[in-house]
């Protein structure tokens, strides 16, 4: 049976997209790498979201199975070197969960 996470990881517009993506490759999930997409990958159409300007915010998202989410948020807080780590957060909807929460992973 399956218990799906959904998740978004949204940083400062500041941060290295490619190197997020590299280093997000490095956390596996159920012994697979951790996929997660940027909603400005190239894989999509320029600006495919709604509204008249361009985000400015970083956002990633994906969906996953058996998501350990103790492991991820240690993972991004100890192996990812941030420029804004202040601007990180992680939503967070889990299997029968009725809405998104924030994680703050890094408090003020």
């Amino acid at each position: 049976m399956s218990s799906v996470t959904n998740i978004i990881i949204a940083t400062s517009i500041s941060e290295d997209t490619s190197y997020l993506k590299a280093k997000f490759t490095e956390f596996k999930v159920n012994g697979r790498p951790f996929n997660l997409v940027s909603v400005d990958s190239e894989q999509l159409p320029k600006a495919w979201y709604g509204g008249s300007k361009f985000l400015e915010a970083n956002l990633f998202i994906g969906a996953y199975s058996h998501l350990d989410l103790e492991a991820l948020t240690a993972f991004i807080k100890e192996n990812i070197k941030w420029e804004l780590a202040e601007s990180v957060q992680l939503i967070v909807k889990g299997q029968g969960d009725t809405k998104f929460r924030v994680i703050d992973l890094f408090p003020e």
